[in-house]
């Protein structure tokens, strides 16, 4: 795609195969720490995955809890 719009989000989020193994990575678990999510991203894209994350909470698809143990019920 050409638009500007998406040639500028692509310089703030993740690129397509990083997306795809976040999701991979979070549909094998019902719980993972967000430190466990980002072992595997290099420290410069660390931003970008993180942002990801907050976006797919955004919109319901994975809950972040605070520092929790368990998942509440």
């Amino acid at each position: 795609m050409k638009s500007p719009l998406v040639a500028y989000a692509t310089s703030f989020f993740p690129a397509a195969h990083e997306l795809e193994t976040l999701v991979f990575r979070l549909t094998g678990a019902r719980q993972m720490r967000v430190s466990e999510l980002l072992s595997d991203v290099p420290a410069a894209r660390r931003g970008r995955v993180e942002r990801a994350i907050l976006t797919l909470a955004k919109y319901g698809v994975v809950k972040i809890h605070a520092r929790s143990l368990t998942i509440p019920q």
